[in-house]
């Protein structure tokens, strides 16, 4: 009564100052994750975080006991054990040697920066079978890694090119690497002779580059009447089809000179309507070689387009056949009548 009581209460903390840091010199962590986890209790209990934070510098109370502070950055960590007394202050500056690896990718024909690649970082390892073990990846075209300081083996991967160095990071520095790629830029043009009254709905085309001796794997593609490419210096096999039809062109192109350029492809075509298909009335066209190119539960009766060449109309009837050989020239426009002999 009278006056105010002074009340003193004792919370048994203390305080962690945290500073995570590069290198000895105190460079700054490009992105860190910092977790404080209770230590007693045994290892079960070390694995209950109790504090998370992204900045490399930080002071946290927490009760007097045993902690296990864990800094992570990158692909680089740091484990640090403290013991915390009441109204003490425990430093931990625990320094992670990294460094800060950019990566981005050129062309070597006119320095453009390239977006479609593929960046894959290896160290040396001594028990992997090949020497080396993949520890980073990724497909940004501008991708950025955090590592330990050391040596690696940097891969950039653009469609069919690559580009390999080795790199050297120190601890707190950031290297900029620039992979470089000889690449030779080429646009591949179809034209199509269609027939003057023919479809107003244009064929999806399809383009393919692939080795010069057409094998598989297919090396790159694009959809439409013409696609743009970049391939390192070689012979190529370029095809373009119309999709689902037996219309094709095929060439080689050389650019084994590093000298690129357009690459025209001419589709030679005519088209076909077949009348008469009725309910009870099968037909085929096949080509010259014996395969089937269009049926009559595919296509109806509408128009189609053909490549040049000789066909034969079989059409069932019953349980008669009757078989009209016919040619079709580039850019003519023909109507068959099924079952006619």
């Amino acid at each position: 009564a009278g006056g105010p009581t002074v009340a003193k209460l004792s919370l048994g903390a203390g305080v962690l100052n945290i500073k995570a840091q590069a290198d000895r010199d105190g460079t700054a962590l490009s992105n860190p994750l910092v977790t404080i986890f209770a230590a007693e209790g045994g290892n079960g209990a070390a694995q209950r975080p109790l504090w998370i934070g992204r900045e490399a510098a930080a002071q946290v109370v927490l009760p007097a006991g045993a902690y296990r502070v864990r800094v992570e950055d990158g692909l680089a960590s740091r484990t640090s054990d403290v013991s915390l007394a009441a109204g003490a202050g425990v430093d931990v500056s625990p320094v992670l040697g990294t460094g800060l690896l950019e990566l981005s990718a050129v062309s070597a024909t006119n320095g453009e920066p390239l977006r479609e690649v593929t960046y894959t970082i290896e160290e040396d390892d001594p028990d992997s079978p090949q020497g080396r073990r993949e520890v980073a990846r990724s497909a940004d075209p501008t991708a950025a890694f955090t590592l330990p300081a050391g040596t690696y083996y940097v891969s950039a991967r653009s469609g069919v090119a690559e580009a390999h160095d080795r790199v050297a990071l120190g601890s707190g520095a950031t290297v900029k690497h620039v992979a470089t790629f000889n690449l030779v830029p080429i646009t591949v043009v179809t034209t199509a002779s269609l027939p003057a009254n023919g479809a107003a709905a244009p064929p999806p085309i399809v383009i393919r580059i692939l080795n010069e001796t057409g094998q598989a794997p297919e090396i790159a593609r694009a959809h439409g009447p013409s696609g743009a490419f970049r391939l390192p210096p070689d012979r190529y096999r370029v095809e373009a089809e119309v999709m689902g039809l037996n219309v094709k062109s095929i060439g080689v192109i050389d650019l084994t000179s590093s000298r690129g350029g357009n690459v025209q492809l001419k589709l030679e075509q005519g088209e076909v309507s077949i009348n008469g298909a009725t309910s009870g009335r099968h037909w085929r066209i096949k080509d010259g070689d014996g395969r089937t190119v269009l049926h009559s539960g595919r296509s109806g009766t509408g128009a189609t387009w053909l490549a040049p060449g000789r066909y034969v109309l079989l059409t069932d009837i019953e349980d008669k056949r009757i078989e009209q050989p016919f040619e079709l020239k580039a850019g003519e426009r023909r109507q068959l009548t099924a079952g006619s002999p």
